[in-house]
């Protein structure tokens, strides 16, 4: 503290206020002043006392807000009222009372002030003061006296007599000393005339010289003191040597004023009477001491001058480090942007790399399931050759059974029936036009084939140069790879660089702390340097002084030897003094002892009367700040009444000023205001509701309290989450959500009633407790009605969670721990069944107890991080509230079960106590539902009672311990997306909607029409580039389509290497058949002459017997014959099924191909369609392709009316009806599907390729 502000302390202080930096006592503990004003966190003026010891509440700081620096718990804020002011600030009061000396270094410069604020009490003058003045007594006259009534002389006794009095007898007048001094001087004159002659002159001189050393030696000390022993800086010493020099001097004009009205009284005692010696080297010595002193003080600050230097020189090093550190850090930051910027594009080209190398890993998989097609494909195809040349040898087989039939038919043919040789005739012409038929389409085939074999040829050579595309690809994919690692080497360099920077900026703040450190030591020591040349100016006027005193000192030894020899002629007065004194002393004791006994029995009861005052005072300290606290808050409370009635009337007033669309929002707003004013009011009757010390005795109220507290948690969390939805949702909710305020105020009207009841402490839990559940029931129902369960609120729905499992751990303990005090107090048991609780029953119950005390610890840091991260406007990530929700159900089946087990104990005693002569309880019923209890919450029995549920809470606090460590991590929580709320949109809806600005219209409208035209050329833009894109696509598939067909050439060559050798097969198969065709129309020729011949004969009559018994034989013939005919048909029949199989195969493979081709992925339904489409046309084809590769032959001849009956279906009408229906649906089909391909306009490939395929078919 400087001199200034301390004497504004002191001013204060004799004033009767209090300054900063005095002393004071608070509340039985001593503090030092270091703030007086008003504050933020209460009105009126406060004082910040900064205490001795960790008594305090703060350190400085109250609500956020510094007042004053100070250790933890060293600082309180008091009201004038409850300080007591100590005399530790140096200013004693105007009475006169000294302040007693609490410590030697504080006390010596305190003392050295108090000239400057009253004079000097000359009765009670401390050693200081009259140190100072015993060296100027020699310039004083002879005649001259203190201000104790006795001689010059008597100030060089003041340090032995004086300071005793002053410190013993604080109270006593100066009156009373020069009483009591006259009467002692009196006796020891008369004992001195009769017993002393004289006494030698140099006896006198030495006993003056070993007081004088004293009275001289009392100067240099106190000097010494000051500096030293003061524990203040060098400012400080400097002010109180300049003060210590003003006092001295008032000091003086205050003793030359007082002198001349002090008669001269030449009356001493011999004990008071001190030796004096010459003073000369004594002074001489005081002062080349404190020459000594002040050249130590000298080397002293040269020492830390140089030391200063040093500092200063190391202070322009840091500040040089730092600027350098500053310059590299400029540098190494604009290097860090552009390694950052190229760390993006970096990344931008591993991400493109990165799409690239999955396109080729997704092409490679397509190959590979191709791959896998056709090697079942080809599997199937060796199959069907094996099938085909099983089929070859049956045909052969059959064949070589023709011939033989023929055979048989040339030895033993004969004259037959003319119809039956017509209708070989012409089953033998229709055969032909068959083969002919077969003929030209193996050619046609085998065309196809060869354009096929040329196509796949040439897609081959393309496959070829896609796998040296495929191959540079791969290259590229390898540079991209170790493009990638180098990118992620490069960002390590920059991580580190970043880590540098980092380090570098610490180094820099630390040196730049350094630098201001420093600067403020060499203030500091500049400070001490101006402190060392004021000191060495005042040393050199001191020694002039002290030269002076030392004259001064001379000229009053000279003096006093002189008046010596007067001196010595009263000791014989002082003798006969002494003698009355010793015998007034022994009657004053007596009387003395009397007086302490009376004294002591005084200060008990004034001990006794001054506690009970300081009680009183204590009391009425407190009662004075509770009256001024109520004040301070009535007067708060009347202001905020006021703003909030003064808002209600804005409001009101406001209201018919705005438009009608404020009234239509008006309800939606008052349901949202309501639903918050629920929350707070749940969360207001939850704390008020909060037991800080469970009671030693529990009982119902207590569970029921927990309760409560849980469902009003659930209902504020309920609240909330309606709070939220109606922030976040679309407007039409929003306004549809104003119904809720019919909803809510009824149940706002219960919470009144309950706070109602809290206030004027009538509310009962146990009775409150239904009503608190139908509340929580309502607003559930509400917001299952109104919260969608997809609605995106991750912030409420997590908060939820945690004050559901926060609040429901309490109940939880509350159950278990009110059922162990009814295990433990009850005594139906029997001794047997009391052992077997405490062993099988209690030791569970208390571990799920302590299991459930662990989860409590943790589910109320889950809640105070969930808060911390809805005011941070941080999200917690899905995997966070997954498993809060999972643990919310994990406790509350744990509630649920603890709940149970507590009804079913209690009913059990219950029951057992409440029967008169009852029988003992039995233990093995009360395991049995303890048993069931489980097994309905768990699903599941364990050996012990309640071991399930020891570890359902033991379970519960390690997923709540885990959940807790998920959302500490920073990368587990994300920033909120920014919401708009649905009244902001809506009331920037309707300011939209009144601008009626002409102006602003026009441009309006020329900016719409702008945006018109360029939202056209975009949409060209976007189709330009969605051509483009399908294009590629297109251009990517044909590729991908080569790359697969080329892998089928190969298998596709052994197939028509085995097509080839089966047409040609085919083709010996039927030339044999043409020759056996064109032997058995000769031979048919041959039968038909003999027929007729045959005829002719029948016709002349005569040899019909005998015709008839010869021609028996024919019948049969040509009965093996259409046998024969029947089963070549069927052959043919194969073989043309056969050739359709296998031409359709190849149009079905080339049509597909085409579509695979031609697809376009533009979008989700237009694919849908096209693959319908393609899908119906493949079946159109397939269907066409059969119906035109199996021909039936129809005989639509007379029929025989005496035939026998056959039923419709094999009628020869019947076929070609069922055929031509046939031809007419598939005509139909396939005009219904070229018009569905001409409606899909934006897929012109797929398309054609359709109209294509229908148009084949």
């Amino acid at each position: 503290m400087s001199s200034s502000s301390r004497r504004l302390s002191q001013v204060a202080a004799a004033t009767g206020g209090v300054g900063i930096g005095q002393t004071v006592e608070v509340q039985g503990s001593h503090g030092v002043v270091r703030f007086s004003g008003t504050t933020d966190f209460a009105s009126g003026r406060w004082f910040g006392i900064e205490l001795e010891g960790p008594q305090g509440k703060n350190d400085g700081s109250v609500q956020g807000k510094r007042y004053f620096e100070c250790a933890a718990n060293h600082g309180v804020f008091v009201r004038m009222s409850q300080i007591k002011i100590l005399g530790s600030s140096g200013v004693a009061s105007a009475e006169g009372i000294p302040r007693p000396r609490a410590t030697i270094h504080g006390a010596e410069i305190q003392q050295a002030e108090q000239p400057k604020l009253r004079p000097p009490s000359r009765g009670t003058m401390g050693g200081d003061a009259l140190a100072r003045t015993a060296r100027r007594a020699s310039a004083l006259p002879p005649g001259s006296a203190s201000g104790i009534a006795t001689p010059s002389i008597s100030r060089l006794s003041a340090p032995f007599g004086q300071r005793i009095a002053g410190s013993q007898l604080p109270g006593a007048s100066p009156a009373g000393v020069r009483r009591s001094s006259g009467a002692q001087q009196q006796q020891q004159l008369a004992m001195r005339r009769s017993t002393l002659s004289g006494t030698s002159r140099s006896g006198s001189r030495q006993a003056l010289s070993s007081g004088s050393s004293e009275v001289s030696a009392s100067r240099p000390m106190s000097r010494e003191q000051q500096p030293i022993h003061a524990g203040t800086g060098l400012h400080e010493a400097a002010a109180i040597v300049d003060d210590n020099d003003k006092g001295e001097s008032e000091d003086e004009k205050a003793e030359e004023e007082a002198a001349p009205r002090t008669p001269y009284r030449p009356s001493l005692s011999m004990d008071e009477v001190p030796s004096i010696e010459s003073p000369t080297s004594e002074a001489q010595t005081v002062s080349i001491k404190q020459y000594e002193e002040l050249r130590v003080k000298y080397r002293f600050l040269e020492q830390k001058r140089s030391e200063d230097r040093q500092r200063l020189q190391n202070a322009d090093k840091v500040q040089a480090e730092a600027e350098q550190a500053l310059r590299v850090r400029n540098k190494l930051a604009a290097r860090m942007a552009a390694q950052q910027n190229e760390t993006r594009e970096l990344k931008q080209q591993l991400k493109d790399s990165t799409a690239a190398r999955e396109a080729m890993e997704a092409k490679y998989a397509d190959s590979q399931e191709m791959m896998e097609m056709l090697s079942v494909d080809k599997e199937m195809a060796e199959e069907r050759a094996e099938t085909l040349a099983q089929e070859t040898e049956a045909l052969r087989e059959q064949l070589a059974e023709a011939n033989t039939d023929l055979d048989v038919l040339r030895e033993g043919g004969a004259p037959g029936e003319p119809m039956e040789a017509a209708q070989l005739q012409r089953q033998n012409e229709r055969l032909k036009e068959a083969l002919v038929r077969l003929r030209d389409v193996t050619t046609e085939s085998e065309g196809q084939l060869s354009l096929r074999v040329k196509q796949l040829e040439r897609e081959a050579q393309a496959a070829t140069e896609l796998a040296e595309e495929g191959g540079a690809l791969r290259e590229r994919l390898a540079g991209a790879e170790a493009q990638i690692d180098d990118l992620k080497e490069r960002l390590d360099d920059a991580l580190g660089a970043e880590e540098m920077i980092e380090a570098l900026t610490e180094r820099n703040l630390e040196l730049s702390r350094v630098n201001e450190e420093q600067q403020a030591a060499l203030e500091n020591m500049e400070a001490l340097c101006e402190v060392n040349n004021e000191m060495d100016e005042t040393r050199a006027e001191e020694v002039q002084g002290l030269r002076a005193d030392i004259e001064r000192l001379n000229a009053t030894l000279r003096e006093r030897d002189r008046r010596v020899d007067a001196l010595e002629e009263a000791v014989v007065d002082y003798q006969f003094n002494i003698s009355q004194y010793r015998d007034l002393v022994a009657a004053l004791q007596a009387d003395v002892q009397r007086l302490r006994e009376r004294e002591q029995t005084q200060a008990s009861e004034a001990a006794s009367i001054s506690s009970h005052t300081q009680e009183m005072l204590s009391q009425n300290l407190q009662l004075r700040s509770s009256v001024m606290k109520t004040k301070a808050k009535a007067v708060d409370l009347e202001l905020r009444r006021l703003d909030a009635e003064q808002a209600v009337e804005r409001l009101t007033l406001t209201e018919p000023f705005l438009p009608d669309h404020f009234r239509s929002e008006g309800a939606a707003l008052a349901a949202l205001l309501a639903l918050k004013r629920l929350a707070a009011k749940a969360e207001i009757l939850c704390s008020q509701l909060e037991q800080p010390d469970a009671p030693e005795t529990l009982s119902d109220s207590f569970v029921a309290a927990a309760d409560v507290r849980a469902l009003l948690a659930r209902c504020s969390a309920h609240a909330a989450l309606l709070v939220g939805f109606m922030s976040s949702c679309g407007d039409a909710e929003f306004l549809r959500l104003a119904a809720l305020l019919h909803d809510a105020q009824p149940i706002e009207r219960r919470l009144n009633g309950l706070i109602d009841l809290v206030r004027s402490e009538e509310l009962r839990t146990v009775d409150a407790l239904p009503e608190v559940r139908r509340l929580a029931t309502q607003l559930c129902a509400l917001t299952d009605a109104h919260v969608p369960a997809k609605a995106e609120l991750p912030v409420p729905r997590l908060d939820a969670a945690a004050a559901s499992l926060a609040f429901g751990v309490d109940v939880q303990l509350a159950n278990l721990c009110y059922t162990e005090q009814l295990l433990v107090s009850t005594s139906v048991f029997t001794p047997e069944d009391r052992q077997r609780i405490e062993s099988g029953v209690l030791g569970p119950l208390v571990s799920t107890i302590n299991g459930c005390r662990d989860a409590k610890g943790a589910a109320v840091k889950l809640l105070r991080r969930a808060r911390e991260l809805h005011a941070s406007g941080f999200v917690a990530s899905s995997r966070a509230q997954e498993q809060a929700a999972q643990i919310q159900q994990a406790g509350d089946a744990l509630g649920e079960y603890t709940m149970r087990v507590r009804v079913v104990v209690q009913d059990h005693l219950a029951a057992a106590t409440a029967e008169e002569d009852a029988q003992p309880a039995s233990l093995e019923r009360l395991l049995q539902d303890l048993a069931s209890i489980t097994q309905d919450i768990f699903g599941a029995n364990d050996a012990s009672p309640l071991g399930l549920g020891l570890r359902a809470s033991q379970q519960l606090a390690k997923q709540l311990a885990e959940l807790l460590a998920l959302l500490g991590d920073d990368r587990e929580a994300t920033k909120g997306p920014a919401i708009e709320a649905p009244w902001i949109r809506r009331a920037a809806q309707f300011k939209a909607s009144l601008v009626q600005n002409t102006d602003v219209q026009r441009r309006t409208e020329a900016l719409n029409e702008e945006i018109i035209s360029l939202a056209r050329e975009l949409k060209l833009r976007d189709q330009t580039i969605q051509e483009h894109n399908v294009r590629a696509e297109m251009h990517e598939k044909r590729t991908d389509t080569m790359r697969k067909q080329s892998e089928h050439v190969a298998e596709l060559k052994k197939l028509l290497d085995t097509a080839r050798t089966k047409e040609h097969t085919y083709e010996e198969a039927i030339e044999s058949l043409q020759s056996e065709m064109d032997s058995l129309e000769a031979e048919a020729r041959k039968l038909r002459q003999a027929n007729e011949a045959a005829a002719k004969a029948a016709a002349a009559g005569g040899f019909l017997s005998g015709s008839n018994g010869s021609g028996s034989p024919i019948p049969t013939d040509l009965l093996g014959l259409r046998n024969k005919i029947g089963t070549l048909q069927d052959s043919v029949a194969y073989l043309r099924k056969e050739n359709a199989h296998l031409r359709a195969k190849y149009m079905y493979k080339e049509e597909l191909a085409l579509l695979r081709q031609t697809s376009l992925p533009v979008h989700t339904a237009a694919n849908k369609e096209v693959g319908e489409v393609v899908r119906e046309a493949k079946v159109v084809a397939r269907e066409a392709c059969r119906l035109a590769a199996m021909p039936k032959l129809v005989k639509l001849g007379a029929q025989d009316r005496h035939a026998a009956w056959q039923p419709l279906s094999s009628h020869p009408q019947f076929e070609l009806y069922r055929q031509q229906t046939l031809a007419q649906t598939l005509k139909h089909r396939a005009e219904r599907v070229q018009q569905r391909l001409r409606s899909i306009r934006q897929f012109p490939a797929l398309a054609t390729s359709g109209t294509s395929i229908v148009s084949a078919v």
